[in-house]
């Protein structure tokens, strides 16, 4: 097995790809109307790409409700951090 360096325009396209992606559905998650809605969106987008998803949890906080901010407080670790 030997280690092959990705190419650095695939790779590019890859994220903003992958960026665009958690852009169009992010609204989604911060309009669901149930808990259920809401967790079904979040995993979604945490599918997409964890480190979006937490730069995104950061800065909209103070939209999300405490009740569903207790919902995905176990999501993210020490260890992702």
């Amino acid at each position: 097995m030997s280690y092959v360096v990705e190419k650095k325009e695939e790779y590019l396209n890859e994220c903003f790809s992958r960026w665009a992606d958690f852009a169009r559905l992010s609204d989604h998650l911060l309009n669901a109307e149930t808990d259920f809605e809401f967790e079904l969106w979040f995993e979604k987008l945490e599918a997409i790409d964890k480190r979006y998803l937490y730069l995104f949890i950061k800065d909209n906080y103070k939209k999300i409700p405490l009740k569903r901010l207790k919902l995905i407080r176990g999501r993210f670790d020490a260890r992702f951090i």
